[in-house]
């Protein structure tokens, strides 16, 4: 009986923590400019065990959203549409486009990208290299960006009226 109660005790409580410690995440910022800023969600288990995995955020317009892909600072800027676009969503899912409007404070969500999508937006490589996203035209109703691999290009057209999400293979050298 003793035994019994002891492991229910010990169950009850590493339940107890594990509920507390991915709860209580806390934002580590790591960039704030004109238009947004973010960083990492840290999760106390985190100083524990060294390799969980990473979860980072973006904040907009006042609203912050997590699971942002990327590295920082996370988004492109859409100059045409005083707008930024970013990408969220868990490993294997399909990419969630957010297309923020800077001055009206509106956002358009497009679900449905490429799970693999979103990865290569921000960091400080140069347009046109490999693991690259660029915007290539913007007009009110579309936004047109081009996406870099090792291995393959391509065009990624989001339509914002429709909400729809159209991938357009591009020939390779």
């Amino acid at each position: 009986m003793r035994m019994r109660l002891a492991i229910t005790a010990v169950t009850l409580f590493l339940a107890s923590f594990g509920v507390f410690a991915t709860g209580c995440r806390y934002k580590l910022q790591q960039f704030q400019d004109k238009n947004a800023s973010g960083g990492e969600l840290r999760s106390p288990l985190q100083k524990i065990f060294a390799h969980l995995s990473e979860e980072f955020y973006i904040k907009v317009n006042g609203k912050t959203f997590k699971d942002v892909r990327g590295t920082l600072p996370f988004y492109l800027e859409i100059p045409q549409l005083h707008s930024i676009l970013f990408v969220t969503g868990k490993m294997d899912c399909p990419a969630r486009f957010h297309v923020c409007d800077l001055k009206t404070k509106r956002e358009k969500i497009i679900e449905g990208g490429p799970v693999g999508f979103g990865w290569d937006i921000g960091g400080s490589k140069k347009q046109g290299e490999p693991w690259t996203v660029s915007l290539v035209n913007a007009t009110t109703n579309k936004v047109t960006l081009a996406w870099k691999t090792q291995e393959k290009e391509a065009l990624i057209v989001l339509n914002l009226n429709s909400g729809r999400v159209q991938m357009k293979p591009t020939a390779t050298p």
